[in-house]
């Protein structure tokens, strides 16, 4: 059976539509069967829709997605550009580098002795 998708407004009326059930004496798994959801469901949605109307879940919904876009974004908090990896996330390089560099050049703590001071003549 392929799973079906609801909307915001889809959600928010089937939990008034439930509520109203259980108000009016139903128990409430056997108004979720006749709403066609799990019990499961009707506890995640009204966790996450509990009190809110139609307009603000919508709303919800939509910063979600907006805030998903914000983070696979190219650009990091500095406005330069992080190079993109196979799987199409994006890691800021600079730290490790940076280490690489150091340890390249040997500009790490530690001193890089010179022929002259290591034995005397």
């Amino acid at each position: 059976m392929p799973i079906k998708r609801y909307k915001p407004e889809q959600i928010v009326t089937t939990l008034r539509q439930i509520e109203v059930s259980v108000a009016n004496g139903k128990a409430t798994p056997q108004a979720c069967k006749e709403a066609e959801i799990t019990m499961q469901t009707f506890y995640l949605w009204r966790k996450e829709y509990g009190g809110l109307k139609m307009d603000q879940a919508k709303r919800l919904k939509e910063l979600e997605k907006e805030n998903g876009k914000l983070k696979r974004s190219e650009v990091s908090w500095d406005g330069k550009p992080l190079p993109a990896r196979r799987d199409g996330m994006f890691v800021d390089l600079t730290l490790a580098s940076r280490r690489r560099s150091d340890h390249l050049w040997g500009d790490s703590e530690q001193e890089i002795s010179s022929p002259e001071t290591s034995a005397p003549i």
